[in-house]
């Protein structure tokens, strides 16, 4: 079980690698970099969830040799049942150290998520922006206004609900 955890320790510790990449990528707006470390990211996510498979299935192993039902239960549980040994001291170590991984990925995943929601934010605000600019109303030449020697609105066009005037002079 020992080596199972070391690899999903060094799973983990690659994906606080790739969150704090991904973190300089979302900050130069490089999308193309994103989606290389998403492809980077779920492989190893992959490869956690298949070792976590294989730790459980130590688990039962681990369960018929102590003689107690350890079904459902955390590491930090497991470890009460196992006599003390150099075998306990490294998985306790081991499981401190992928539980710190964890919270130290989720909160970079947090901050990533943050970026990521502002940058949405200015997106949007852009875009609602550019959708309630009203580009400048066209005015007809004085000598074509008429009579009355003022100016007039040539047309509007209606996009999206909003007026927009036509340019055409």
């Amino acid at each position: 079980m020992n080596d199972i955890l070391k690899e999903q320790a060094k799973c983990y510790e690659e994906l606080i690698t790739l969150a704090k990449q991904k973190k300089g990528l979302i900050l130069r707006e490089n999308i193309d970099g994103l989606r290389k470390i998403t492809v980077k990211e779920n492989t190893l996510v992959s490869r956690i969830q298949k070792l976590e498979k294989e730790r459980l299935l130590k688990v039962a192993e681990l369960q018929k040799q102590i003689k107690h039902n350890l079904t459902g239960r955390s590491l930090a549980d497991i470890l009460e049942f196992l006599p003390d040994s150099e075998q306990k001291r490294e998985l306790s170590w081991l499981r401190k150290t992928i539980r710190h991984s964890m919270d130290e990925l989720k909160l970079l995943n947090e901050q990533n998520k943050t970026l990521l929601d502002k940058s949405l934010e200015y997106v949007n605000f852009s875009m609602n922006v550019l959708r309630s600019a009203v580009i400048g109303p066209e005015f007809v030449q004085p000598e074509r206004a008429g009579k009355q020697g003022k100016f007039r609105v040539i047309a509007g066009e209606e996009i999206h609900g909003r007026v927009f005037f036509d340019t055409r002079g």
